[in-house]
């Protein structure tokens, strides 16, 4: 059932008052964001991805039911219902269409359309409808079947569900377009060609799966028809050679595929066009197309790192093997003048612990240390998204430490560095406990006095806020600089200076 758009009396005696005429706004042969009947940006859920569903309504009979697939264990953010139908004027297409799904009443805004598209048996225009229906609660995980009742246009074409999902903590980008576009080959612009929906993002230092989505309406079985994705700094566009074709019921494609995403791109196109691309060519007409709803999800990167007490507490999982020196580590010859000596024979376990310091300077080397060596763990772990490769780190920590004439070495440039090594090490820790069998040998560090390991794996080890390193986790006073600990009298702390 449609509700009629506002009368040219009614926006007379508005005008009269004073008041605001309300304009629907509805695009015509594009889709773009979505908006509301002002033009105002519609909110999108974020999520982790998108699922979408359809039902052909050509020359069925009503009520038939949908069904949308929702995978257990997730939760549904927000689910919209597009539909789409032909009529004989321009005028039969109101602002806003009331349905049935599932036995409740929904009422969808116009967003797309009225369009003229072709002229059989007198003219034939389509329009597109979208309503929100999240609150309904038709939607949940598992198999959900949908009852569609009420589409009531000259010809129905078909209906379609897109539906955004959250799966645990999962993020992506999430890119929703509708509206009304129609295409057909043989036809004259702007009724021949769709335009394409472009979706930008952030770029990533990693090549990323995109998932894509479309509801499409029209496309009859046999009709050629291709998808087209331009993807940023990939040189030839993928294309689907007849993708569509009535695959959710008559005159409706509810379609989905993934894409590679190349590092560094920051944008991708898709478009659907009528184009027989066989070679040979089939001999069919190219497919005629509406298209209705465009959809992109791209995981977002998520960096990670984990805490030197993590690493301290999962000392089988180290990708280097804890009694590798300092020096060795961080790429140093160890007795370089500007370097602390007794940091660069250090074991990596004995520099995650820290240990005494006679000076500010001291201090200050110390505790970069300790971030040094959980940034330096973090970037060679095949198991943690870490912002900074191993180099990095290396290159890091030696300007910190004045080995490099960019940096002053002060304590205070040194603790600008840690905080900064502390920051992202702190991204959260995706390793915490791996098994046993699936982590290295180094469990137990023969080569350390100071910081004796608890048990690598407890449920003390869990990767949340909770683990932050408490009195538990301090070097004690038997961990302190002793007389063994002294590799030559430049280490010594003389009497005329106090520890801090």
């Amino acid at each position: 059932m449609r509700k009629p758009t506002k009368s040219p009396l009614f926006a007379a005696g508005a005008l009269a008052l004073g008041l605001p005429v309300l304009a629907i706004v509805s695009r015509h042969e594009t889709l773009g964001p979505l908006q509301d009947e002002n033009g105002a940006p519609v909110a999108i859920a974020s999520g982790s991805d998108i699922l979408v569903a359809g039902l052909g309504l050509g020359n069925v009979t009503l009520p038939q039911n949908m069904t949308l697939e929702v995978p257990s264990g997730v939760t549904v953010k927000q689910v919209f219902a597009y539909w789409s139908g032909e009529d004989k004027s321009e005028a039969a297409f109101t602002d806003y269409d009331t349905i049935s799904l599932g036995g409740k009443s929904v009422t969808g805004l116009r967003v797309g359309g009225s369009d003229y598209f072709f002229n059989f048996e007198g003219m034939n225009y389509t329009a597109t409808y979208r309503a929100d229906v999240t609150s309904l609660g038709l939607v949940g995980p598992g198999t959900n079947e949908i009852a569609v009742n009420g589409v009531d246009f000259h010809f129905n074409l078909g209906i379609g569900l897109v539906a955004i999902i959250q799966d645990g903590s999962k993020k992506s980008a999430i890119g929703l377009r509708d509206g009304n576009d129609n295409a057909y080959a043989l036809f004259p612009a702007p009724r021949q060609a769709v335009v394409p929906q472009r979706f930008d993002f952030t770029a990533a230092d990693q090549a990323r799966t995109a998932s894509l989505h479309y509801l499409v309406a029209s496309v009859g079985q046999g009709r050629p028809n291709v998808i087209e994705v331009t993807i940023d700094g990939v040189a030839t566009p993928v294309r689907l050679i007849d993708p569509l074709g009535s695959t959710s019921g008559s005159h409706m494609d509810a379609f989905s595929h993934d894409v590679s995403v190349p590092a560094g791109a920051t944008w991708l196109e898709m478009r659907v066009i009528s184009e027989d691309a066989h070679v040979p060519t089939t001999g069919n007409k190219p497919a005629s197309l509406t298209w209705m709803a465009a959809g992109m999800s791209l995981p977002e990167v998520s960096f990670e790192g984990c805490t030197p007490c993590k690493w301290k507490h999962n000392t089988r999982c180290w990708p280097i093997n804890p009694c590798t020196t300092v020096g060795r580590a961080f790429g140093l010859t160890c007795g370089t003048p500007a370097w602390d000596t007794r940091l660069c024979h250090r074991s990596l376990w004995e520099a995650l612990c820290g240990g005494r310091a006679c000076s500010r300077l001291q201090a200050a080397s110390n505790e970069l240390m300790i971030q040094a060596t959980a940034a330096l763990l973090n970037a060679a772990s095949d198991k943690i998204n870490y912002p900074l490769t191993v180099r990095e780190v290396q290159l890091l920590t030696l300007r910190a430490l004045n080995l490099d004439p960019r940096n002053s070495g002060t304590p205070a440039a040194i603790l600008a560095v840690a905080a900064r090594f502390e920051a992202m090490n702190s991204l959260g820790c995706p390793v915490c406990c791996q098994p046993r069998e699936h982590c290295g040998s180094w469990h137990k560090p023969s080569c350390h006095r100071e910081c004796g390991p608890k048990k690598d794996c407890d449920s003390r080890d869990r990767c949340d806020s909770r683990d932050r390193c408490d009195s538990r986790d301090r070097c004690d006073s038997r961990d302190r600089c002793d007389s063994r600990d002294r590799r030559d009298s430049r280490d010594r702390c003389d009497s005329h200076r106090s520890c801090r």
